[in-house]
């Protein structure tokens, strides 16, 4: 999936991509998980794959155009393209996966990294999906009611949006991250730059799973290993 990365410095992943396997509507406006991604990524991916490992997976899955290479990554980024077609200019980023050139970072992606950072992302973007900054102030996204009538989607109050975010955190993050850590702990004689977390037994570098809020106590650290009850 070769697309333009539209932030001003390289990133594991896309709207696109974010869209693709995140907990979100099709419909849903890119521009707002764009500017979520590198706060997600900031705050959970990096600590979460150490940040050797971080710098090198972005550094390889982003290419920067260049005078050289642009008619070669325009050809990429129009295959499948039925629209007026993309023109790239020089010291934009392609972001793809087929950039990469460690399999294993191939493997990590597809297992467990693209599915964990979509969702952290959304997680990221949530509050600003809910209230939006504006010279009136912060203003809610969407209407009470679609219709006059009271029927259709009604928007979220505080309390579901909190909710939400909890859940997110709790029941899909924070697993996300303990199994990605199982599966590169099982592999680790191919991920040499994970090295700011320990692997097996007494391990206690990894993110909880069991806390109580997304709200409070976000750093707690209370991972158990399973096999040592």
């Amino acid at each position: 999936m070769y697309r333009v990365n539209l932030l001003p410095r390289k990133v594991l992943i896309t709207s696109d991509e974010v869209i693709q396997l995140g907990p979100v509507e099709g419909t849903v406006d890119p521009r707002n998980l764009i500017l979520a991604i590198q706060i997600a990524e900031e705050r959970f991916i990096k600590k979460a794959i150490c940040k050797a490992m971080y710098y090198e997976f972005r550094d390889q899955k982003n290419v920067e155009v260049t005078a050289i290479n642009k008619a070669y990554l325009e050809g990429l980024i129009n295959i499948g393209n039925s629209g007026e077609p993309v023109v790239l200019s020089e010291g934009q980023l392609v972001n793809a996966i087929e950039f990469v050139t460690d399999d294993w970072y191939k493997q990590l992606w597809y297992e467990h990294l693209w599915k964990l950072v979509a969702e952290c992302v959304v997680y990221v973007a949530t509050p600003t999906n809910y209230l939006r900054y504006s010279s009136a102030g912060e203003m809610q996204n969407n209407p009470k009611t679609i219709t006059n009538e009271g029927q259709g989607s009604v928007s979220a109050e505080s309390k579901d949006v909190k909710w939400k975010m909890d859940k997110l955190l709790m029941d899909r993050i924070d697993p996300l991250i303990e199994s990605m850590h199982e599966w590169i702990c099982d592999n680790k004689e191919h991920f040499p730059l994970y090295d700011c977390k320990e692997c097996g037994c007494g391990d206690k570098n990894g993110v909880s799973y069991k806390r109580k809020t997304a709200w409070v106590n976000l750093y707690a650290d209370e991972t158990k290993s399973e096999c040592c009850d």
